[in-house]
Formats: C-alpha cells, sequence, structure tokens
C-alpha cells in the first residue's frame, strides 16, 4: 500500500483503540492502542490563529497509562531552528482527556510558533512489566518493533506482480552490488510522481547526495493522509555491512501527518531505510516504523 503510492525508492525504502458506543467500552488491545493525543477547538484556552488545542487522551476504561510523546515546535518567520522535545506524563487516568499545548503561539508581532505532538509509546501504570524506561524512545527502536511484533509496526503483504518483481530486483541490486552504484529513484509508479528525481548515486564511501525540483505527494495508510514533502537535497549514507540507507538531519524527506479527519497531526523526518532479501524497512526519526514484504518468487 504505501509502496503503491510512493514513488521515491529512496523514500520508499523509506493505531487505534477499540471502542463501542454507550458504556461498554471495549479494552483496548495494547497500550500504545489506548493513548491517543488529539486536537480541537479550545476558543477560551488557545487564542491565538486556530483557536485549537492539543489533549492527551488515554480510552482504556479501567487502567491508567505512562505515556511518552513528542512535542515539536515549529518557530514560523523566525531564524530558529525547530525543536523536537521528549515528553512524558504518568498516570493518565482511565477514559480521561488532558489538555496539553495550544497549536499556535504569538510570541511576537504577527509571529507564532506552531506546536504539535507525536505519540511515542504507553504502558499501564501498576503493570510490573511497565518500568519508566519502557517507554523512552531510544529503548523502542523501530527494527525491536517489528521484530518483537509490536503493533506499531506497519506491515504490508505484497502480492506476486510488477511492483513485488521491480522491487525484488532493487533490492538484489543494492545488496549484491558493491560500491559506488547508482540507483533510480523510482519503481513501477506514474511519471507525475517527483518526475525530475534521480538517479541516487552512492560513492565507494557510502555517501549520497541527490538534488533536484522540490515536490510533495500524498499517500493513505488506515485511512490517514501522509503529505510527503520531499526537499531540494536528499543526502546521506549508506552502510554497506548493515544494508541501510541513513538519512542526514535537514537532507530528509519530511512526512506531515493528519488524521482521519484531516486534522494535522504533526511532522517527523523520514530517518533510515534497511534493505533486506524479502523487505525494506522504513524508520522515521519519531515514531513512523513500516515494513513492505514481498514473495520468496515474485
Amino acid at each position: 500500500m504505501l509502496l503503491r503510492c510512493i514513488g521515491l525508492f529512496v523514500l520508499a525504502l523509506m493505531a487505534s483503540c477499540l471502542t463501542a458506543s454507550g458504556p461498554a467500552v471495549a479494552p483496548c488491545s495494547h497500550p500504545d492502542a489506548c493513548f491517543n493525543i488529539s486536537i480541537s477547538n479550545e476558543r477560551n484556552r488557545c487564542p491565538s490563529r486556530t483557536q485549537r488545542g492539543w489533549s492527551l487522551e488515554n480510552n482504556h476504561p479501567t487502567k491508567a497509562l505512562i505515556v511518552s510523546y513528542a512535542e515539536q515546535v515549529q518557530h514560523l518567520n523566525q531564524p530558529i531552528d525547530n525543536e523536537v522535545r521528549e515528553r512524558i506524563y504518568r498516570n493518565l487516568r482511565p477514559q480521561s482527556s488532558i489538555p496539553e499545548g495550544c497549536e499556535f503561539v504569538q510570541v511576537g508581532t504577527e509571529l507564532f510558533d506552531r506546536f504539535s505532538y507525536i505519540e511515542r509509546a504507553a504502558c499501564f501504570e501498576g503493570d510490573p512489566a511497565c518500568e519508566f524506561s519502557s517507554v523512552e524512545p531510544s529503548t523502542r527502536s523501530c527494527a525491536d518493533r517489528c521484530v518483537n511484533g509490536h503493533p506499531s509496526c506497519h506491515r504490508e503483504y505484497l502480492p506476486v506482480g510488477q511492483q513485488a518483481k521491480d522491487l525484488y530486483a532493487l533490492s538484489e541490486k543494492i545488496r549484491k552490488t558493491n560500491l559506488p552504484i547508482s540507483l533510480p529513484l523510482t519503481v513501477s509508479v506514474s511519471a507525475s510522481v517527483c518526475p525530475n528525481r534521480g538517479p541516487l548515486y552512492i560513492d565507494k564511501s557510502g555517501e549520497f547526495e541527490e538534488t533536484g525540483d522540490h515536490c510533495t505527494f500524498d499517500y493513505k495508510y488506515d485511512g490517514m493522509r501522509t503529505l510527503v514533502d520531499v526537499g531540494g537535497v536528499i543526502a546521506g549514507d549508506y552502510d554497506q555491512r548493515s544494508r541501510t540507507l541513513k538519512m542526514n538531519p535537514g537532507n530528509s524527506p519530511k512526512l506531515h501527518f493528519y488524521d482521519q479527519s484531516g486534522q494535522y497531526r504533526g511532522m517527523e523526518e523520514l530517518e533510515s531505510i534497511l534493505v533486506a532479501r524479502q523487505f525494506i524497512r522504513i524508520s522515521g526519526r519519531l515514531r513512523y516504523c513500516a515494513e513492505t514484504h514481498w514473495p520468496s518468487d515474485p
């Protein structure tokens, strides 16, 4: 699904709580699925611009949560780098919602900071396995989540067909060819998706830098829209031993998330793409984590 929509190979090689109406609320299948960050109209609390504010939510009917999340701050029209701040909240009570930051905060004449929040992890308060460290981002890598079947690792299984064949052939080329190597940036896609990009040249030391026209395109997962923002430069290095493309901060495509109602949920950069024989693993710098698998004989 993801790779059917993403045309750039370097990008392509780049869950909600179950509820029911009324008092009979179904327990969440996993604490991560019980934790949600929502945005809504908060006119009295958030007077600036959109008048919207963020809230942390626990959708479990009986259990409290310890949660971790990322606060992202975009300093609009200001000579200040954007920030990402890690947050942890203890004892988020069952079926509760507590306020977080406003979407926009005025910091000067016509100057605003834009805040967004992304869920990282959660565990049930009082559970013996619920350690403070278990919700720390550094202990929950995408690889660890996928290997252990964590629900935040999204998986797609391609059927036999041309797309699976193309990805298999490209993964074989990457895995079996010594550096330097030149790779196409499009795979079985419409020419309308970032048409003026590529190829990607990886030099003998593993470094790569590709320049081209700025472009954006959409893909959807579980009804949630993601806008992929590809800047003028894509750069990083390739670790041939681990078969991983690692993107440089600031020279990596940005993933802008929107929920099912179309509300903006925040942004994170693509961090790395691991290329294995029968799958690729795409990791974001904050929470995004996905694998796409293809048949052994595509």
